[in-house]
């Protein structure tokens, strides 16, 4: 969903406009051999500036967006779950719940085709490709641990197991570091009043 502000009558090859995207998505996924329940609750807010460097409908994107993400997950299981260097039993470690979240500012570039203002056609389209830079995600995981668990009587056992998680946590991070960019692809469709 978008929303054009302006064509300034001094900048005709400039478009201003804001960019609005949600999307929830649930998904089981396997991350550092745990199985989890994800869900993705997707929303970003942007402010973009097209320009236009020819005589044409083909145009460059910069903005900055709003990176409202929210991505989490629980690994409910009745089986064991191999967390760091040992395996520990759903009456141990409860539900494990696992987050991950990004910059919340995230600078963006594309390319793109379409004009939403100026013409004399009623309907208007508009195609743009590019990256949203929100930088390294960061990744946690946090244990439900029931009452009557074995680690909650023995300091020892929970020592080691706050040290397997604490090494769990790092390859969690491992397996989401490289996801510095997300790809956008916008599709627009505009009407002339």
């Amino acid at each position: 969903i978008g929303y054009t502000l302006n064509q300034l009558p001094t900048c005709p090859n400039k478009q201003d406009h804001l960019r609005l995207y949600g999307l929830k998505l649930n998904r089981d996924e396997v991350a550092d051999n745990i199985k989890y329940d994800l869900k993705a609750d997707l929303f970003n807010a942007g402010v973009m500036v097209d320009y236009y460097p020819f005589v044409s409908r083909f145009h460059l994107t910069t903005g900055v967006f709003y990176a409202g993400n929210k991505i989490s997950g629980e690994a409910v299981s009745s089986q064991n779950l191999e967390i760091g260097n040992n395996i520990y039993t759903p009456d141990e470690v409860g539900t494990l719940h696992g987050k991950v979240k990004a910059n919340k500012v995230a600078p963006y570039v594309g390319i793109g085709w379409g004009k939403m203002t100026g013409g004399k056609n009623q309907f208007k389209f508009l195609f743009d490709v590019g990256v949203m830079f929100h930088g390294t995600p960061k990744a946690d995981l946090i244990p439900d641990i029931p009452t009557d668990s074995p680690l909650n009587r023995d300091p020892a056992l929970r020592a080691e197991f706050d040290a397997n998680l604490i090494q769990e946590i790092a390859g969690f991070q491992d397996d989401v570091a490289d996801f510095t960019l997300y790809p956008v692809i916008s599709l627009g469709i505009g009407i002339k009043f």
